[in-house]
């Protein structure tokens, strides 16, 4: 049977993150307020990020900690009607700290002693994103990739 590739996990928290940091690079608080979508996609970006996190503690490819266990708390962000998070939480945790997050994986991604794995996910994450024409993440993560150390 083939190993599974936890790895996997690091490439939906570094998507979620570009993701997120493209679309409130221009974004005031007041913007973000207004649109509905943008609220929408930033919350489920901040609980993928919380969820894939969780996976990578599970296996033990993160140290756990008290940083690591705040993150995991996004994935348990709900959008139960009529009780959304706090609109001024879910902009300042993606506009103010999803930077730290992304250093923070970076730094564990460059401390794994074999990334063949993980360059496999790198590989295949890439291919389905080209077939999606979705190409600035793919640039993203050929930039991530080729500073592998």
């Amino acid at each position: 049977m083939p190993k599974l590739n936890h790895e996997i996990f690091f490439i939906p928290v570094l998507t979620s993150i570009n993701k997120i940091k493209k679309t409130l690079l221009y974004i005031s608080y007041e913007q973000f307020l207004q649109n509905d979508i943008l609220f929408d996609s930033t919350l489920r970006r901040l609980q993928v990020i919380g969820e894939s996190v969780k996976n990578l503690l599970t296996v033990n490819l993160l140290k756990e900690n008290q940083y690591w266990k705040k993150i995991v708390l996004l994935a348990n962000l709900e959008t139960n009607e009529p009780f959304d998070p706090d609109p001024e939480i879910i902009f300042r945790v993606a506009s103010d700290h999803v930077q730290e997050i992304e250093k923070n994986v970076l730094h564990f991604i460059n401390k794994i002693p074999d990334k063949k794995y993980l360059r496999y996910a790198f590989s295949d994450t890439k291919e389905v994103l080209s077939k999606m024409k979705h190409y600035d993440e793919v640039a993203y993560l050929d930039e991530i990739e080729k500073n592998l150390a």
